[in-house]
């Protein structure tokens, strides 16, 4: 079985904007992508801004699906994952998750750039540098994980930043309604 090599559905929205399950992971991952921007506070100077190009994009020969895909000042991709702050997942899996999602954009990152230059019309558009990987939830996941323990890891170990609930009080996701005028999701990274 061959990567796919077209139909990453960059620049588009497709499936169901509200999900039946509005606490669910699809409804986060598509109010975050309608908002279009993340922001990393790396220092209180300096932030990277990483604009959001596509989600779900299908990566591998198993069905292996990132959550989120865009791309910061210089054309560095970014892999983001996302995760809720309920999931029993471990950490390091999750971390050898997005590791095998880097090898297999790199496979496909050509295929990608293609679509994403002939649905944005910008010919010389090129992805440079490394892959960046970020998981993504709000810091309750981390509550009972040590993320200072990945602090060499390539990989943000990110939280909502600005954002103390991502829910309401019916538990249904609100991110688009509290920061989607604004233009941006400001991001925390919780493993320095």
């Amino acid at each position: 079985m061959t990567a796919r090599e077209k139909d990453f559905k960059i620049g588009s929205f497709h499936g169901k904007l509200l999900p039946e399950d509005r606490s669910s992971e699809a409804k986060l991952r598509n109010d975050l992508y309608l908002v279009g921007m993340l922001c990393i506070n790396i220092t209180r100077m300096e932030i990277i801004k990483i604009r959001l190009i596509g989600y779900e994009i299908p990566l591998g020969h198993r069905g292996d699906r990132v959550d989120l895909l865009g791309y910061d000042k210089i054309h560095n991709p970014y892999l983001i994952e996302l995760k809720k702050n309920n999931t029993n997942e471990d950490l390091d899996r999750i971390m050898k998750q997005v590791n095998r999602y880097e090898r297999q954009f790199n496979d496909i990152k050509t295929a990608i750039r293609d679509e994403y230059r002939m649905k944005f019309h910008w010919p010389d558009f090129e992805f440079s540098g490394q892959v960046k990987k970020i998981i993504l939830a709000h810091r309750e996941f981390y509550k009972d994980k040590s993320p200072k323990d990945y602090g060499a890891a390539d990989v943000y170990l990110c939280s909502f930043a600005g954002l103390n609930d991502i829910y309401g009080a019916d538990g249904n996701v609100i991110v688009i309604d509290k920061r989607g005028s604004k233009g941006y999701v400001s991001l925390k990274i919780e493993n320095r």
